[in-house]
């Protein structure tokens, strides 16, 4: 189904400064800026999207019972995104536990969690509390990928998982795939109602570093080695922008190729919150792992409804989304100095908001849509890809450039890059997926000078939209990919 939505005559692109919003907005109605599309068939008031290696959306959600009637308005749903017919489909009806969802791997385990947890290990065909976990109202699960690069003098904490919520042992960990977890212990008092993780991904200086991110003061908390040796946290060294300072949400620009030219927005951190008695949600960057932040935007939202959380996602090297909780869409491209109101998600009714978000195969962007104790919320998709921005790169068409092309592009098997360099050097040519992370390494050595090609199989990358990358001595240039099925 396509839910009725015009394109924005007019986009609003006012980048809000720190200093003041404005006094007056003029708000893009519901559903304007893109084309959205539900997904699965029926709505299901979705509180967390994930993602499984096979391409397929997990959530935790209602449904209608007339759509599902076995799930008796709870469940845990999957959707499997490379069938355009498919409908969500439900796991352990009765299960009534879970605002957070992560699948690992394939998604033969899966772990979701709220005031309890629940672990599925063959693919959600039987599920089991996992009585260690025992400190509720979870917010955010996360997986540290096998081979991850440990942070400097840290722990290696290659396939371990974490899990934090709003409680008085904010952070807990998991060393054997989700099985029983342990808290971990923090350097300074605790009891700061943990809201957003993120560990800091490779190719940044402070690669393998976990943050926390709280509701109180300090706000932002950076992974550390406790006496035991093992993983702690502390206050970042710098403490927060100002008193009060909370973090809802916090993401990464992709880093850039090994042995490139050290771009403007090279490790950038992105951040949301709000300072306390403030009713606008914030825009936050760091440049130094986490350590300080320094504030660049306000987010203001429509004042009717629920405000909400204002979300995260990183679509480029330099651009960025964050939707608020009204569903009012902003977006940087360049590196989170200024942002744009550019359209609104398809919210109706005041008690319904925006929740999680991210991109999705062929780089469409997902949003859960929440209606607080109905069954009326979809999760919703743009129908186009989202628009990967590069900034302070070399442009294709100007006189020097390395003038980067890929055919055939879209492609479902084989393509090649080509590009030109004016001297002979160092050259590594790279390809990113929509969500900033190296999937091929398609030249990484000496180039001669002149015009160079590096062909390449797709069939090991799944539907959607990816970046080639060319880094050599004379600059940067990138190119969109498109491999289709």
């Amino acid at each position: 189904m396509t839910l009725a939505s015009t394109r924005l005559a007019l986009l609003v692109a006012l980048a809000i400064s720190p200093a003041a919003a404005p006094a007056a907005q003029a708000w893009p109605s519901p559903g304007e800026g893109f084309d959205w599309e539900t997904v699965g068939g029926f709505p299901v008031n979705a509180t967390d999207l994930a993602l499984d290696d096979l391409g397929r959306l997990w959530t935790f959600g209602t449904p209608y019972e007339a759509d599902l009637p076995e799930a008796e308005g709870i469940a845990i749903l999957r959707l499997d995104l490379n069938d355009r017919a498919a409908e969500w489909e439900a796991f352990d009806p009765l299960f009534a536990h879970g605002d957070a969802v992560l699948p690992l791997g394939r998604g033969d385990t899966v772990i979701t969690a709220s005031n309890a947890m629940r672990r599925t290990t063959d693919g959600g065909a039987t599920w089991a509390y996992v009585p260690s976990w025992d400190r509720g109202f979870a917010e955010v699960l996360l997986e540290v990928p096998f081979g991850t690069t440990p942070a400097p003098g840290g722990e290696d904490l290659s396939g371990v998982l974490f899990v934090a919520g709003y409680n008085t042992e904010d952070l807990h960990r998991s060393d054997d795939r989700g099985a029983t977890w342990t808290p971990v212990p923090f350097l300074a008092p605790n009891g700061r109602s943990a809201h957003a993780l993120l560990l800091v991904p490779e190719g940044h200086a402070f690669a393998g570093r976990l943050l926390l991110g709280t509701w109180e003061a300090p706000g932002l908390w950076v992974s550390d080695v406790g006496a035991d040796g093992r993983l702690a946290m502390r206050p970042g060294s710098g403490g927060a922008p100002g008193p009060g300072w909370a973090v809802e949400h916090l993401a990464a620009f992709p880093a850039e190729a090994a042995g490139s030219a050290p771009g403007p927005f090279r490790g950038r951190l992105l951040a949301t919150g709000y300072f306390a008695n403030q009713p606008d949600r914030r825009a936050f960057v760091s440049d130094d792992g986490g350590e300080t932040w320094r504030e660049t935007a306000r987010l203001p939202e429509p004042v009717e409804g629920i405000p909400g959380d204002a979300h995260l996602a990183a679509i480029g090297p330099s651009s960025a989304l964050a939707i608020g909780g009204r569903g009012i869409v902003y977006r940087t491209d360049d590196g989170g100095e200024t942002w744009a109101v550019v359209g609104r998600t398809p919210v109706t009714g005041s008690g319904m908001t925006s929740r999680r978000l991210l991109v999705g195969p062929k780089g469409r962007l997902y949003v859960a849509l929440y209606h607080g104790g109905t069954t009326n919320a979809w999760v919703v998709r743009t129908s186009a890809a989202v628009t990967v921005a590069v900034s302070g790169e070399a442009a294709a068409s100007a006189p020097g450039a390395i003038g980067l092309s890929v055919t055939p592009n879209p492609t479902r098997t084989h393509t090649t890059a080509r590009w030109r360099q004016a001297s002979a050097g160092e050259t590594r040519v790279s390809v990113y997926d929509a969500r900033g992370r190296e999937v091929l390494v398609l030249a990484d050595g000496h180039r001669p000078a002149g015009e160079q090609t590096a062909e390449f199989s797709t069939g090991t990358l799944a539907p959607g939209v990816y970046v080639v990358r060319v880094a050599s001595a004379e600059g940067t240039a990138s190119a969109p990919l498109t491999v289709a099925r």
